[in-house]
């Protein structure tokens, strides 16, 4: 489908938009009520308590039961990302807009789903949620954008600081 929503379009979507979030509704609500660990330093860690959400359209509708991080999980985590930054600030910008932009296409290939878990987690009508995710997508390469624009202007050594 070549259809993209926007606020523009929106108001207007074809059949075959309202047909995707639905199969991507009824498979969500396939996966709902398990139970989800963290996920720290590439990997993931069994958490002794959990908090179970309720989707606030149906408290009676169990979304999952979701790790509680302790105070050592926060502690490895924020050293897990103090460790990946030297990697990352090393990586040439033109690696980093190729990551942006594929992240915004893994959006987009997913925007049903991730819209449909939305409106589960947060009540958003299904418009909100597609646009929501849309826009995401859209920042993302907006994003890589910016930055691929900001090396060639400071390349061409037009930036004073």
């Amino acid at each position: 489908m070549n259809f993209k929503l926007t606020y523009a379009t929106m108001f207007n979507p074809p059949a075959e938009m309202h047909t995707r979030f639905d199969a991507a509704l009824a498979e969500l609500n396939r996966s709902l009520g398990a139970t989800h660990p963290l996920y720290i330093n590439g990997e993931d860690r069994v958490a002794a308590s959990h908090d179970t959400r309720r989707s606030p359209i149906d408290q009676r509708r169990i979304l999952g039961h979701f790790s509680l991080a302790t105070v050592d999980d926060v502690k490895d985590a924020m050293a897990a990302a103090q460790a990946a930054f030297p990697g990352w600030r090393a990586t040439p910008m033109e690696e980093r807009v190729r990551l942006l932009k594929r992240v915004a296409a893994l959006i987009e290939e997913r925007v049903y789903d991730i819209a449909a878990a939305l409106a589960l987690e947060v009540g958003k009508n299904r418009m909100e949620a597609l646009g929501e995710v849309q826009e995401t997508a859209d920042f993302f390469n907006l994003f890589a954008q910016s930055q691929r624009d900001e090396a060639l202007w400071c390349l061409g050594g037009h930036r004073t600081i």
